[in-house]
């Protein structure tokens, strides 16, 4: 009788420590840059494009942030048509257990005039600027620089949106010309030369953990991909 006491006693224990060692892994929060309980990817890769005006030239990573050979985010690059547009840089969640940090906000775009020339901008440039569209609830990433805190609380969406978008533009084929019209915006930009996070809320096994995307916008078009990470 005492032996089976002490084989429930010795099982006891290591179910206790089970479930200490997964609140300690489950915290509530974590902090950019700090690998304390995370598991972590190295990448030190460029993404981009060429610069020859092909149509639609493109380049796409994707992100196992778990490493599980499922994929759970994608970067992706477009080139512009003409070195005039500057390429555009987005990032998808691959399936609705991928969310990213961001907020739901409302976009204005507004209409004015220089010169002859017309342009469309996300911010009231002078004060005859015309309100030509109010887009609701338009989901923005919000990156992060290191030692910021990422909560379980925030908030999280599973979309696509833009890292970088300074041109709105509309262009067209008439024969073996690509004819454009060109409208400048800079909704959707970062300095350049630094670190930034993109942090990431990721369902594995039922389990909700977080995580960010680390990287260095070089150009406009050009990415470097630096680290992926998630709670152990």
């Amino acid at each position: 009788m005492r032996t089976t006491h002490i084989y429930l006693l010795f099982v006891i224990s290591i179910l206790l420590s089970c479930e200490k060692e997964d609140e300690i892994q489950q915290k509530d929060s974590i902090t950019f840059g700090s690998y304390d309980n995370i598991n972590r990817q190295t990448y030190d890769t460029i993404l981009t494009v060429s610069d020859n005006g092909l149509w639609l030239d493109e380049c796409v990573l994707s992100i196992d942030i778990n490493n599980d050979d499922v994929k759970d985010y994608k970067l992706e690059i477009i080139n512009g048509v003409t070195p005039i547009i500057h390429p555009t840089i987005k990032i998808l969640c691959l399936n609705s257990n991928s969310m990213l940090l961001g907020e739901l906000t409302n976009d204005t775009t507004y209409y004015h005039e220089i010169n002859g020339n017309e342009y469309y901008t996300c911010s009231k440039e002078t004060e005859g600027d015309i309100i030509t569209n109010i887009a609701l609830d338009v989901f923005r990433i919000i990156p992060q620089k290191g030692n910021e805190i990422l909560y379980f609380s925030d908030f999280f969406k599973s979309d696509t949106t833009f890292i970088i978008n300074s041109n709105n533009s509309w262009c067209w084929r008439e024969g073996e010309r690509i004819l454009c019209n060109f409208n400048h915006l800079e909704c959707y930009n970062l300095p350049m030369n630094e670190d930034w996070y993109i942090g990431t809320k990721t369902t594995v096994n039922g389990k909700e953990k977080l995580g960010w995307i680390k990287f260095v916008i070089m150009d406009y078009g050009l990415l470097l991909l630096t680290e992926s990470a998630i709670q152990k």
